[in-house]
């Protein structure tokens, strides 16, 4: 079975960690322990993503599946458009080692382009890591401002 990530704007939010809400947006099978992104701080309510860098997102996670495959998406007016990642496989890549034990812990620590060219606005990011049958493992998202 592969799994996705996916990385998506949307909206909401509830669980406050490191000064930033993130909110579970429909987490199945799968517990996330920890997350951080950098462009987080704790003394404020939103993330600043800076164009032109890459943002490095941290997610730690217990997990049932076996096989891990990585995709990202923005949407955009409601169509999901996707990063350029590679590698796109997840096993041996992006810290994630398989096959992935029924129960054991993951930290799962990728890296996105934030490309010169996004417009300047705040948005959400979701982050959430899909089955081959789009069932959500995880799923977080959290308000950011991209400058």
């Amino acid at each position: 079975m592969h799994i996705f990530v996916k990385i998506v704007l949307f909206a909401l939010t509830v669980t406050q960690i490191n000064g930033v809400d993130f909110t579970d947006c429909g987490s199945a099978t799968g517990k996330v322990t920890a997350i951080s992104v950098t462009g987080c701080s704790p003394s404020s309510d939103i993330c600043d993503f800076k164009a032109g860098t890459n943002v490095s997102i941290e997610v730690q996670f217990q997990s049932v599946y076996i096989n891990c495959k990585l995709t990202f998406t923005k949407q955009i007016a409601g169509v999901p458009v996707p990063f350029d990642l590679k590698p796109s496989d997840a096993c041996s890549h992006w810290n994630i080692n398989c096959p992935i034990v029924n129960g054991n812990n993951y930290d799962l620590k990728i890296s996105v382009p934030i490309l010169s060219n996004y417009p300047k606005i705040k948005v959400q990011v979701r982050v959430a890591l899909l089955d081959a049958n789009k069932s959500k493992l995880f799923c977080q998202q959290f308000p950011v401002q991209i400058d």
